[in-house]
């Protein structure tokens, strides 16, 4: 009988749970990590932030809206209301913390590089929405009570936001996904978060009103789409403590101390934060006030109204605020942030490539007698257009490319949404079109309309961070195109073809360029 070879056994590992730990500890980042330095990160600044947002937030989830209603959904809690991630505030923070203060980013956020690395000094919370009675929802509640409160009915069944992207050539942008919605928050809702930095020193109060000031700052965003006029918020209340975890009473009160946002913090005083002086934030307030008719589409037409328009203008509902009580407005008048910015991007270019002498017909020469002549043209001059226009990419930012080695950049001109208060609508008017046949003369496709007449907008701030690094051509041009705004030679809005949207600005800043900050000059 043959003798069966035996495999020989494998040799075990003999790295070990305590090799492996001592490897850990034994790394360059954390040698600053021992036993005496935790002891020496012996403070904890608590701080407890309720913020109210101006406009609506959309943080995304990744997926499509509820039922595929939609190409983008928000983020949501266990109730399924509308919640902010303590990973968003977090990297708002740092995005904003790195432009005022870039060699302490690591110090306090943490960094991981291959086997060094360093854990974050800072912790944030989620975001938990209030309800009707200004108090965070935690834990798990029955929704029948949700749907009975309307501040949190509202952040239960999101609003639509339909977008359209238009091309060099005045037309929606279809291939490019041009046309798209989302999901998104009403303005008004407010959220309870809480952050605690540990520090070495009760002295290093400094970090702690630089974070807190961040917060409070007209440049700061939560969410997506914040250059679309997304996401702008300010601070309604803001309660601090500091506990020195060596001394008994201060560590019983850290102990006692209650994570649950809906609890009253007794520990937690009033915060009031000293003056940081400038911001490196230019801001310009305009007075906008449209010289005719002028509409933002995409709404429905309202009931009470005489007649039936197919194009009505774009209205949201909003939450408002008294005696911390808070009750859902709805049909608000609304002139979107994006309807805005998105003229003032195209006339950008054209400035910017005018001052550089980049115009049709040199870009296009050379493509007039071949058979792709007119594909090839238009390469060429999609080049110097959109998120390709050096000045569009500095002031209003441009996406990442996965085809080239491009990182994008967000953009620097911040523009949110303007409501109009209650009493203060212009007059809308019903106006009937009836287009013609181009061979029958006969009338198509009749259609209707309800404008807005004249009317003063809602003061119109238009914010630039970092204004001090930005090119001074790409300067020019973003100023002339306000100037064009200004002078009625920029349209805003729908209905461009039938003489809608052209505006004219009272308070143009005719020096704005001599009001910019210089190159290299410290705004922080």
């Amino acid at each position: 009988m043959a003798r069966k070879n035996k495999k020989k056994p494998k040799k075990k590992n003999k790295t070990t749970a305590k090799t492996a730990r001592k490897r850990q500890v034994t790394a360059p980042g954390w040698r600053s990590l021992d036993n005496s330095a935790r002891k020496a990160y012996r403070f904890r600044h608590v701080v407890r932030f309720t913020i109210e947002f101006d406009t609506p937030l959309h943080v995304g989830s990744g997926k499509e809206g509820e039922g595929g209603m939609t190409d983008a959904g928000i983020v949501t809690d266990a109730n399924g209301l509308a919640a902010v991630p303590g990973d968003s505030l977090g990297g708002a923070l740092r995005e904003a913390f790195t432009r005022c203060a870039p060699r302490e980013v690591d110090n306090i956020f943490g960094f991981q590089e291959r086997q060094d690395g360093l854990g974050s000094r800072l912790t944030i919370s989620w975001g938990a929405v209030h309800n009707c009675q200004d108090i965070p929802v935690t834990g798990i509640i029955d929704r029948r009570q949700l749907l009975l409160d309307e501040v949190l009915r509202s952040a239960l069944m999101p609003e639509v936001r339909e977008h359209v992207r238009i091309s060099s050539r005045g037309a929606a942008d279809r291939k490019q996904r041009g046309l798209f919605s989302e999901d998104c928050l009403a303005a008004g809702h407010r959220f309870s978060f809480e952050l605690e930095l540990v520090s070495r020193k009760d002295e290093e109060l400094n970090i702690l009103h630089t974070l807190t000031a961040l917060v409070d700052s007209p440049a700061f965003r939560l969410g997506g789409r914040t250059r679309r006029g997304f996401g702008a918020c300010r601070v309604i209340r803001r309660k601090a403590a500091a506990f020195d975890l060596s001394q008994k009473t201060d560590y019983e009160v850290y102990c006692n101390h209650s994570a649950n946002l809906a609890e009253q913090a007794s520990d937690l005083q009033e915060f009031i934060l000293p003056d940081h002086g400038p911001t490196g934030l230019l801001e310009i307030p305009l007075r906008v006030s449209p010289r005719s008719y002028w509409l933002f589409g995409g709404g429905e037409d309202i009931e009470e109204a005489p007649g039936d328009a197919d194009i009505a203008q774009f209205r949201v509902s909003k939450i408002s605020w008294e005696n911390n009580t808070g009750r859902l407005e709805r049909n608000i008048l609304v002139v979107p942030g994006s309807g805005v910015k998105g003229p003032l991007a195209h006339r950008t270019a054209f400035h910017y490539n005018r001052l550089t002498g980049v115009y049709a017909d040199n870009v296009a020469r050379g493509c007039e007698n071949s058979e792709t002549g007119f594909t090839a043209a238009s390469l060429r001059l999609n080049r110097h257009c959109g998120e390709c226009n050096p000045a569009v990419q500095e002031l209003f930012g441009f996406a990442k490319d996965n085809t080239a080695a491009v990182t994008g950049r967000r953009g620097r001109v911040l523009i949110d949404d303007l409501f109009f208060a209650a009493g203060e609508e212009p007059r809308p008017q019903l106006i009937h079109h009836a287009p013609l046949g181009r061979f029958s003369g006969a009338p198509v496709n009749l259609f209707s309309e309800r404008p807005f007449w004249q009317g003063d907008w809602p003061t119109l701030t238009i914010r630039v961070i970092q204004p001090e690094t930005i090119d001074p051509l790409c300067r020019q041009a973003f100023v002339l195109a306000l100037k064009d705004l200004a002078e009625g030679k920029l349209q805003v809005g729908a209905g461009a073809g039938r003489g809608l949207g052209f505006c004219r600005i009272d308070n143009f800043p005719e020096d704005i360029l001599n009001q910019w900050p210089d190159q290299g000059e410290n705004h922080v």
